[in-house]
């Protein structure tokens, strides 16, 4: 279920017995971005037999929050019993109903817990308590916002009301892909090259304005460097900074540096990176190299500079093909 990974938010049906021990500890897990044994990262719903109370135990890089958000239910969870169980995952928060009842009320996951979006897992704590669980009846929705409403008219990216227009600041896009292709017809953008309002920070709960290159398919401006600026590794694409500037590509000004918070946008929302030169106002430079992105990118590690340079030495060397505007290409390695 690796396309999983870029689920956002996300409701969960399904049905579940533990015909195991009287010691196991059965339940799904939303929110999974990383499956790997040594490094899980997930939101696991957890349940006990003989007890009326559950968790959500959230893991961060295999660092086990144990039994943060207690929940109530209506009945004792117990062995070869078949129970109902329905969750919502929005954003930063959950909530949880059990056999109809509600358990979890839109609960507020701490912000050292906070999994911006992930895939589905089904199992059990991996123990010696021989779980034996099985679930059947299973539903996934994905909680989206309302899809565009296009006209062959005038350009209306698609709009929650008559005001609010997909890339205005009541209705940010994620990215400025999202505006292009909303806006196709005939398969060209009736979009144009200019400033838009674009999701940022890990969650995707604020925005900013930024240029979008339209007419080369959507790309979205989230930095732009002029000479020796000095050590901005603290801030360059994990913050935003000089946001001002980022309203054309042009480099207008030396020693300058812009950015926005990216790595939302570099883990969910990009397929590829491109670094353009900056002569123009109106979208991408005459001189560019483009590369795709690897998959199975997580933000704890992708693009965050405080991971230090032993950790990046460590990490796994992926090959990728670097393009450029004039026709050649190398592979290079990622970390």
């Amino acid at each position: 279920m690796k396309s999983g990974f870029t689920w956002n938010d996300v409701e969960v049906e399904l049905d579940l017995t533990e015909t195991g021990t009287k010691k196991s500890a059965p339940g799904p897990f939303l929110r999974v971005s990383n499956v790997d044994h040594s490094k899980t990262t997930a939101w696991w719903f957890e349940y006990y037999p003989n007890i009326d109370s559950c968790t959500l135990r959230p893991h961060a890089n295999n660092k086990d929050g144990n039994w943060k958000y207690r929940g109530k239910l209506p009945t004792a969870f117990t062995t070869n019993t078949w129970f109902h169980f329905k969750y919502q995952v929005l954003g930063d928060r959950f909530s949880q109903w059990a056999n109809g009842k509600l358990v979890h009320n839109n609960v507020q996951v701490s912000s050292e817990w906070k999994i911006p979006a992930g895939t589905l897992g089904l199992g059990c704590h991996n123990s010696p308590h021989n779980c034996k669980t099985l679930y059947d009846n299973i539903k996934v929705r994905f909680l989206v916002a309302s899809p565009p409403n296009i006209t062959l008219g005038n350009f209306q990216p698609g709009h929650l009301s008559q005001s609010s227009l997909l890339g205005e600041k009541k209705l940010p896009a994620d990215s400025c892909k999202q505006i292009h292709d909303a806006s196709l017809a005939n398969n060209k953008p009736r979009a144009k090259n200019g400033i838009y309002w674009i999701k940022t920070d890990l969650l995707g709960s604020s925005s900013l304005q930024t240029y979008c290159d339209m007419a080369n398919g959507g790309w979205t401006l989230v930095g732009k460097v002029s000479g020796n600026v000095g050590n901005i590794y603290k801030t360059w694409l994990v913050s935003n900074y000089n946001t001002a500037a980022l309203k054309t590509p042009k480099i207008t000004k030396q020693k300058e540096y812009a950015c926005i918070d990216a790595r939302r946008l570099a883990v969910e929302e990009a397929s590829s990176i491109l670094l353009s030169s900056g002569e123009r106002m109106d979208g991408l430079g005459s001189k560019w190299v483009m590369w795709r992105l690897p998959g199975d990118r997580e933000k704890v590690s992708f693009w965050n500079h405080s991971v230090g340079k032993s950790n990046v030495q460590a990490a796994v060397k992926t090959p990728v093909m670097v393009y450029a505007w004039n026709g050649n290409k190398k592979v290079i390695t990622h970390r």
